[in-house]
This record gives structure tokens, sequence and C-alpha cells, in this order.
């Protein structure tokens, strides 16, 4: 369960900031200036799910953290679906803040799961692990960005997440307790 955890988790990370190396190449393809496209993709991306984060907390406190993990997985495999197949500004950006709000959706309910479901012995190993996969995760994504972009072009980098993320719930799935009360 703790690498399905650690898999959704980097998810928010990466998306964060595996784009960053592909500004230039998607502000060419849409006609706009990398400042622009640094604000509206990137800046948006991070405000939303800074923002987001302890309302979806507390909706993972309300229907379940799992529900809640699962429905973060879910939407932000959507919005790289999105985010690999479409051509304008437009459904970019809305597929990106798809993935933010996702993101914000993911973290605090994956942590929450961790508690709820480890030993409170794995606790501090647990979490210190998370936090430095959360760490390397926004590390290597310009590098694994940068490598995309570079040898399948820009939208590559949506649609590696997708496997990602399956794989996460995957692992969550069928590792995890079936959580069956909800706290408030």
């Amino acid at each position: 369960m703790l690498t399905g955890v650690l898999l959704a988790s980097a998810l928010a990370p990466l998306g964060s900031t595996s784009i960053a190396v592909a500004i230039p190449q998607i502000a060419q393809f849409m006609g706009m200036d990398s400042g622009t496209t640094t604000q509206l993709l990137v800046g948006g991306y991070l405000l939303i799910s800074v923002i987001g984060q302890a309302p979806a907390g507390k909706l993972g406190d309300i229907i379940g953290y799992q529900k809640a993990l699962f429905i973060g997985l879910a939407v932000f495999m959507l919005g790289s679906l999105i985010g690999y197949l479409v051509r304008s500004i437009e459904a970019l950006l809305i597929a990106r803040m798809m993935m933010a709000g996702a993101s914000a959706m993911i973290v605090p309910n994956a942590s929450a799961l961790l508690r709820t479901q480890l030993p409170e012995s794995l606790l501090p190993f647990a979490y210190g692990v998370f936090g430095a996969t959360m760490g390397a995760a926004a590390a290597v994504g310009p590098l694994l960005g940068g490598a995309l972009t570079q040898l399948f072009d820009w939208p590559a980098i949506f649609l590696v997440n997708v496997p990602w993320a399956l794989v996460a719930l995957g692992l969550i799935v069928l590792t995890s307790k079936k959580q069956t009360e909800k706290r408030q």
C-alpha cells in the first residue's frame, strides 16, 4: 500500500514541475508568449493545488480517504488524457486545472490513508518516505519533462501520467483495507 500511495502522491509535484521545460514548445505551438503560458499552465496549477488541499482533505473526512484518493487519481488521469489529446490553449488550461484539483485531492487523502491504515510504529518511516518522495518527484519532474519533450514532443508529459496513476490505483486497491467508517 505504501508504494501505491507514494506513486499517487508523486503525481502532484511531477505534474507541477515536468511541464516547466516544455513551456517554450507549448507557447510556440499555441502562438503565445512563454510568460503568459507559464502563468496560465504553471501558476494556475500551483494556485489550485495549494488552495484546494484543505477542502479536499475535508471531503476525504466526509466520504472516506480511499474514495477521495480514487476520485483524485481518476480525475488526474482524465485531465492528463485531455492534456495529451487537445491542441488549444483553452482545453489545455482546463486539463491542467483538472490535474491541479485532482492533485489537491490526492495529497491530503494519500497522507490520511497512511495514517489510518498503517500500524503506528511504521508511521515515522512512512511519512519520512512520503516527504522524500514528494521532494524527489519535484526534482525529477523537469528531467522527465525534458526527456519526454525531446524524445516525443510536449504532449508526452501528460500521457506518462496515465500508466503511473493506474499502477498507483491498482496497488492501493489491492493492498489497502476497505474503509468502512467516515470521520467527521
